[in-house]
């Protein structure tokens, strides 16, 4: 179960791991931190998040819902799927969630293999500021969906996820995350909380 698994939160700025992390939790994060790689001079993984770890074949699914007072531009938050390495540029990794974006928050997903992409779609509702996000194994591919009306509704299929050595003895990160990489005009010391609820991992047993 989620709730028994070990976690562990990076970059916590005297946060501290909450204790019900499979039901309600909350992650704070100042302003300029962001999970962002568009450029070999560029890398950047400053961003808090809490995660717990796993071999790659023992992953089948992860999901959870959240929700933030998203306002300033790339405010952002949800889940990541990091391969971690030796060498910091050859890690590989997967965020999705709500960023914000053109004056309004968007589903965004943001896939690294050797560096970053992105592609944002709307939210089914234009007033939500709330979403429920699930990346699902299959096979060596990886599909991430929105969770709307109880239906899985396809976001990204990521090709490249589970191929190579990832494919099975290769240690996983998975978990949450939140980001803020633009300072707010008013108050550049203000930082974002994202709220997480109903965080659920599956593995193979």
């Amino acid at each position: 179960m989620t709730s028994e698994r070990e976690w562990h939160l990076v970059d916590a700025r005297g946060q501290t791991t909450p204790a019900t992390i499979s039901s309600y939790f909350k992650i704070y994060t100042p302003p300029k931190t962001d999970i962002w790689r568009p450029s070999p001079d560029e890398d950047r993984f400053d961003a808090p998040y809490i995660y717990t770890r796993l071999k790659s074949s023992e992953f089948k699914s992860i999901s959870v819902m959240l929700s933030a007072d998203w306002k300033t531009l790339y405010d952002q938050g949800g889940l990541v799927i990091l391969w971690p390495a030796a060498k910091k540029e050859e890690s590989r990794w997967i965020k999705f969630g709500i960023e914000y974006f053109t004056g309004k928050p968007l589903l965004g997903v943001v896939g690294c293999d050797r560096f970053s992409d992105w592609s944002v779609c709307p939210l089914p509702i234009a007033t939500a500021t709330h979403a429920t996000l699930e990346a699902v194994r299959e096979g060596t591919t990886l599909w991430i969906y929105l969770v709307f009306n109880m239906e899985r509704r396809p976001l990204r299929e990521v090709k490249w996820a589970f191929l190579e050595d990832r494919e099975a003895k290769a240690e996983m990160r998975v978990g949450t995350y939140a980001a803020k990489p633009t300072p707010e005009e008013d108050d550049a010391e203000k930082g974002l909380e994202v709220i997480f609820r109903d965080l659920k991992l599956e593995t193979v047993t």
